[in-house]
Order: C-alpha cells, then structure tokens, then sequence
C-alpha cells in the first residue's frame, strides 16, 4: 500500500484532508453495520497497543495528580504542557502560565468549553486545547475538536465548525453521526473512544491510498495499520 500523493486534483495537505473525510462520511455512514462493527474492534485495538495508548496515558497520568493549593499553578503547567505537546494545540509559550491559571482558578473543573478558552483580557482563545482537556476530564460528555473529525462532520455542507462559540453546534453533529453508526451504543464506551477511533480511520485514510470499497476496507485499513 503506498502512501497518498495526490487525491483528485492536490493542492495540499488541508485539501486532501477535506477532500478525503468528505468523502469517507458518505462511504462510512453507508456501510454495512457488520463491516462497521469490525473495523471499529480493529482500530480500538490498535489504539490500545500502539503509541497513541502511551499519550493518552500521560495526560490521564497528570490529571490524577493530588495536589495541595500551593501546587494547583504547577499541576495546570504541566497539564497545559503535556496535552498541547501530545495533541498539537497551538498553545504558544507565551501563554501557558495564563491558560495554566485558568484551569487552577476554575478548581480544574471549568463548565464548559468556553469558560476554559474564553479570555476577557483579549488573548489567545485556545478553542482546541479547551475541548481536549475537556474531552479527557469529562470523556463522556465532550467529544474533541479535530481537524479531522470536524471534516468529517460537516461532509458536503458548506458550514463552520470551527472556533469559540461552535462548541455546542459541533458536539450535536457529532452525536448524532455517532447515535446513527451506534444506535444501541455497543461500540463505543464513550465520546473519548469515538473520537479516537474515527479519528484513527480518518488519519489512515487521508494517509494511505485506501479505496473506499466496503468488500475490501477492513483488509485495507489493517494493511494500512501494520505500516503507519
């Protein structure tokens, strides 16, 4: 299998990507419930056993840390480090002490979203950073924002999902796609483990030149699993 180089008319990295998961949401929301089923079992499994595992296990390991209030500032540093260093947030150096202090001043439970990445000061709003510290804080009620999985739920509607105040209006979209894919909530424990396997798929499938044939896609998507 070889790596994606060009996928109907390249422009670069974010076109195919957009192109891609597009197109995977018309193919994926199609697909037989069994094959479905399967491919979700692999990529579970994959992500248990691989490198992915090791990251989550970092950030789950520094937000069990007991601290007194004298230490709060110094456990949200390394929150804020870690998650922006795994994930690639954006969270500029510049920052982190300002973000850290919200995440302390908020008792590391902030009620939302945007009361995490809203800043009255007029600094960075890190939209990103806020949903996946949420999404690890409270993994069955917030689904993270991706580039990825954002593609993939807006498919072929021109509309933005990107952002402070879209929170809301994405994480419907996402629940809906996932209560249409799971309707007996079997597959996925969590939003956690929805986000992280669509977005395993989405990532390979936007990699490797994988074709969207539902006779051949889960032999597809391991092949693309043994080398990435």
């Amino acid at each position: 299998m070889n790596e994606r180089t060009e996928y109907k008319g390249y422009k670069g990295g974010d076109q195919i990507k957009r192109e891609v998961c597009r197109d995977a949401k018309d193919f994926v929301m199609k697909l037989p419930k069994d094959k479905f089923s399967e491919l979700v079992e692999i990529l579970k499994q994959a992500w248990k056993e691989g490198e992915l595992k090791a990251g989550d296990d970092a950030i789950n390991a520094v937000l069990a840390w007991e601290t007194k209030d004298n230490d709060k500032l110094s456990k949200a540093i390394a929150i804020v480090a870690v998650i922006n260093g795994i994930y690639s947030t954006f969270v500029k150096n510049k920052d982190y002490v300002a973000m850290a202090q919200r995440l302390a001043g908020r008792d590391f439970e902030p009620s939302s979203v945007e009361d995490l990445c809203a800043n009255k000061e007029g600094g960075a709003q890190y939209y990103s950073f806020a949903t996946k510290y949420m999404s690890f804080k409270y993994p069955d009620s917030y689904p993270i924002y991706d580039s990825y999985l954002q593609n993939f739920v807006k498919g072929r509607e021109k509309i933005c999902l990107d952002g402070y105040g879209r929170y809301e209006e994405y994480k419907s979209r996402i629940g809906t796609i996932r209560n249409k894919l799971d309707p007996e909530n079997k597959l996925f424990a969590n939003y956690k483990e929805f986000d992280q396997v669509m977005w395993l798929l989405l990532k390979l499938l936007c990699k490797y030149d994988i074709q969207f044939n539902e006779n051949t896609i889960v032999y597809q998507v391991k092949e693309a699993l043994d080398l990435y």
